[in-house]
């Protein structure tokens, strides 16, 4: 079995643990194909992270409140109940979390009892987690908790999933830190540094699907072909296909995420990563052509024999519509400009981009129930 350490840069991703891997990690995780920890620090500094960015959320909303205080209706709104009330929602959606995490058998490491002074050479000597400038303390408390745990664990692959290089090499920021692989060596495991839980979980993929006896892909012209009979009911992929390929048409005129430098989504909006080309901003998705022959179905899990759920990826053409600095566009390709001076530094144009687009499914007796969006990726 392997075990699944996950950082907190993953509950960054999904703080409702409803994309990015989080479905399928869980649902193996509950029929003990994995073992997936986190530990109690990890938890913590995403609770944080996430309580700050409502709360800056709600401040900006304060201030452009007061931008119409001048007018009647604007002195009359008062955001403190709506204050009160996101307070407690937080609250609430923090504790439901950790208990959804518990309940799929996810095991909260606590706070280690390491000594000071350990942590103390570890950072003196520069040693990963540490930071050449010091900075890592929290990491390090993560680290003791795995090392901690593993000592008690008979030998097993150990997934370090976390997106940024904290636990890296110097050198190779796609590498485990080797004196962090040899303490684990010591322990006899092996570990690895994987950047993200959707890696993470495609790694394991076709291992899991053996051992929980699950198909681990269906295609479309993979299925039997029947002679056609008009009151059959439709296949599994069929359904699921339907439901995608509306969802993906649906996403015309959304609004893009902002991306970081790692291909993280870092707003509201689509997450798409490398599909927006460089320079364009205020970014929407336009026209949408579907490749209905490419969907790709994961049952990652079944529940009382008629309930499914799925991910699936479909493939299509994105005409991504943006604003871009009239001196930029020249170097784009494939430009259709659809205004040429909407102002006096920019144009409005789009431009065509391929992108496997992933989702969620949960088909129930025959029917699709729920489809969320994943994530898109250009290819």
């Amino acid at each position: 079995m392997t075990i699944i350490c996950v950082d907190t840069t993953e509950l960054f991703q999904a703080p409702g643990l409803d994309r990015a891997g989080w479905p399928e990690l869980l649902a193996w995780c509950r029929r003990e194909a994995v073992t997936v920890v986190l530990s109690e620090v990890v938890l913590r500094e995403a609770d944080r992270h996430y309580r700050e960015k409502a709360l800056e959320e709600l401040q900006g909303l304060r201030r452009s409140v007061q931008r119409f205080e001048h007018l009647e209706q604007g002195r009359q709104l008062d955001l403190e109940p709506l204050a009160a009330e996101l307070t407690t929602s937080i609250s609430k959606h923090l504790e439901g979390r950790r208990k959804t995490l518990l309940e799929h058998g996810v095991v909260i490491l606590p706070i280690p009892t390491v000594p000071h002074g350990k942590l103390l050479d570890r950072d003196l000597a520069h040693g990963k987690p540490f930071q050449e400038s010091g900075k890592g303390y929290r990491d390090a408390l993560t680290w003791e908790a795995l090392l901690g745990f593993l000592a008690d664990e008979p030998p097993q692959n150990v997934f370090l999933v976390s997106g940024d290089a904290d636990f890296a090499a110097r050198a190779d920021k796609e590498t485990l830190d080797a004196q962090l692989a040899d303490e684990v060596r010591a322990l006899g495991h092996r570990a690895e540094l994987v950047k993200s839980l959707p890696v993470a979980v495609e790694r394991l993929r076709s291992d899991v699907f053996a051992k929980l006896n699950l198909r681990e892909t269906f295609r479309e012209d993979e299925e039997e072909e029947d002679e056609e009979d008009e009151d059959e009911e439709p296949t599994l992929v069929e359904l699921v296909t339907e439901a995608v390929v509306s969802a993906v048409e649906a996403l015309s005129g959304e609004p893009i995420a902002e991306e970081s430098e790692d291909g993280r989504a870092t707003g509201p909006g689509v997450a798409l990563s490398g599909v927006v080309p460089r320079g364009l901003s205020e970014a929407t998705i336009g026209d949408v052509n579907v490749d209905e022959g490419s969907v790709v179905v994961d049952v990652y899990d079944v529940y009382e024999g008629d309930t499914f759920a799925t991910h699936a990826d479909i493939d299509a053409e994105l005409d991504i519509e943006g604003f871009a600095d009239k001196s930029d566009v020249y170097g784009m390709d494939d430009v259709t400009i659809l205004d040429d001076d909407w102002n006096e530094h920019m144009m409005w144009l789009s431009v065509p981009r391929q992108a496997r687009l992933s989702f969620y499914v949960t088909v129930v007796g025959g029917s699709v129930e729920e489809i969320r969006f994943d994530v898109g990726q250009a290819v």
